[in-house]
């Protein structure tokens, strides 16, 4: 497979930041069999140490083996410490 990545970072403010990050993955011999992940990371700061996290992740196969969706998503939140 071929492997190709986009980052992108924002800072909307001192508080806040989104991290954008999308692979894709198409296969050499037939691109039209292709993988993607995209993730989306926000972080709010509530304290000079401590921040709340959101990150979305979708990941897409055109191919997937059988008994798999095309399309899985996750949403995971947290806490994030900086010593």
């Amino acid at each position: 497979r071929w492997s190709n990545y986009l980052s992108l970072k924002a800072a909307f403010n001192e508080q806040t930041s989104l991290i954008l990050t999308a692979y894709v993955q198409p296969q050499f011999t037939d691109l039209e069999d292709v993988r993607v992940l995209n993730e989306s990371s926000l972080s709010v700061a509530v304290s000079g140490s401590v921040s709340l996290v959101a990150v979305f992740r979708v990941l897409y196969d055109s191919r997937p083996p059988d008994g798999t969706e095309k399309v899985d998503t996750k949403l995971k939140t947290g806490v994030e410490v900086v010593f």
